[in-house]
């Protein structure tokens, strides 16, 4: 990427003040254009970015708190679009992986609580956006999912959410079709958006169809590519309809699904590092050896991710596991044809779920698109500044520009050139700065706590 020099609007001189923060000297990755500005200095005050601007000639008077940014790399903080948090413990790691804001996909109180808290600055966290609980058919997947089966209880539904508080509303798998059709009409008068699964009784094509928000996991791409009129078996225990699905794929339907995407405007968050993960339960001994802090989790929560204890994988064979690969194999095509085709995508991780560690795991989710053939630089961009579009909040965040909410990380490398850190160098969050060396602090306390039991009722 090419280096340059700030607009002139940015590079406005302004007051530095006591008290403000200064970042100074640093190369500015700002992703709100392409390209990279050298020897800048960044200044933020309380939340805020309030300039940025050459170094050469910035005075820094007493009371300014000075981060020398030489030989450094300063972008947005990173945006993990897919998670399920239960821990306050995974609010600190997302943090010391230089993740300032997460879409938590399974709400309940307790995440508007920490929601409201970490916006009035009672709580240390990243900025969070979230559902409701999961809306689904009978008999739901998961425990405390809404049931929906009656249409016209649909209105109902969406109201009740939006007035706890909830962002947005998630299907679910089971949902029926006309039950779907009414989530997304009530959706639509309530101003809640549908982001979630593709329910298997609608399809793909009809989740676009009902511009959909957000599809995660690329779900119901790879069914889409299999020709009319062939049956699948229905959804199971095991992965039959996937290795169903797999033996009648037409590559040449693929386009056309990608333009019915693009005309839909519908994002894609594909979480490929969960599927990844799945892929390979197969072999736990050998999954544990290649994740990154899993020992800063609960030794009894890693415990239950044996996949004998999980519910969706007791039943898998050795060919299960196989269909699963080879079905992750056809996703990474299909989101290179997405991104080739400039789609909107988000990059999500599934936090929560198998060996899905939070915060590490987005960096995982990162170079697994990059290998996946999307562009470095368009993954970024996607993980900062296409988040706070998709967000309905473009320059509050996922920018270094005046003006936007300082959420920033410091790196030692160029992120356009190679992986990130799993650690930077240090944090703004908020306007709040957190070294490395805090940030490590933070993590081997919670390190220390691996071993400790169960809370009563789990």
């Amino acid at each position: 990427m090419a280096t340059g020099q700030p607009t002139t609007a940015a590079a406005q001189p302004v007051a530095v003040a006591p008290g403000d923060i200064a970042i100074t000297d640093v190369t500015v990755v700002p992703m709100s254009h392409d390209g990279e500005l050298a020897h800048q200095t960044v200044v933020v005050r309380g939340d805020r970015i309030v300039a940025v601007a050459p170094s050469a000639g910035f005075a820094l008077p007493a009371g300014v708190t000075a981060i020398d940014g030489r030989g450094k790399w300063l972008m947005p903080g990173l945006a993990d679009m897919h998670v399920h948090i239960w821990s306050e413990n995974d609010l600190a790691m997302f943090l010391a992986a230089g993740v300032t804001t997460i879409r938590n996909l399974f709400g309940s109180d307790l995440h508007l609580t920490w929601r409201s808290q970490i916006a009035k600055g009672e709580r240390l966290g990243p900025t969070i956006v979230t559902a409701g609980p999961l809306i689904d058919g009978d008999p739901p997947i998961w425990p405390g999912s809404t049931v929906l089966v009656d249409p016209a209880a649909a209105d109902k539904i969406v109201a009740d959410q939006k007035a706890a508080g909830y962002d947005f509303l998630k299907p679910y798998s089971r949902l029926s079709k006309p039950a779907y059709e009414a989530l997304a009409a009530a959706g639509k008068r309530h101003g809640m958006p549908l982001e979630g699964h593709v329910p298997t009784a609608v399809g793909l094509a009809g989740v676009l169809a009902a511009q959909q928000r957000s599809i995660e996991h690329l779900d119901g791409y790879l069914f889409a590519l299999v020709p009319d009129g062939v049956a699948l078996p229905p959804p199971g225990p095991t992965q039959a309809r996937t290795r169903a699905a797999l033996g009648h794929l037409d590559p040449a339907r693929l386009p056309g699904v990608v333009a019915q995407t693009v005309a839909a405007g519908t994002w894609n968050c594909p979480t490929l590092i969960v599927l990844d993960r799945f892929a390979a339960l197969d072999d736990v001994a050998a999954l544990r050896r290649r994740v990154a802090w899993l020992d800063k989790l609960p030794a009894w929560i890693v415990a239950r991710w044996d996949p004998k204890q999980d519910f969706r994988l007791r039943s898998y064979t050795a060919d299960d596991f196989t269909a699963i690969r080879a079905a992750n194999a056809q996703r990474a095509k299909i989101l290179a044809a997405l991104a080739a085709a400039n789609a909107p995508l988000l990059v999500g991780t599934d936090t929560g779920n198998p060996f899905v560690v939070p915060g590490a795991a987005l960096h995982d989710e990162i170079e697994l698109m990059v290998a996946a053939g999307v562009h470095r630089a368009r993954v970024l961009r996607a993980a900062t500044a296409g988040a706070a579009q998709f967000l309905g909040a473009p320059r509050e965040s996922g920018v270094i520009e005046p003006g936007a909410r300082a959420d920033l990380v410091l790196v030692s490398t160029d992120p356009l050139a190679g992986p990130l850190p799993l650690v930077p160098d240090g944090v703004v969050v908020r306007g709040k700065w957190l070294p490395r060396a805090d940030l490590e602090a933070r993590l081997a306390d919670i390190a220390r706590h691996s071993a400790d039991p169960a809370p009563k009722g789990f």
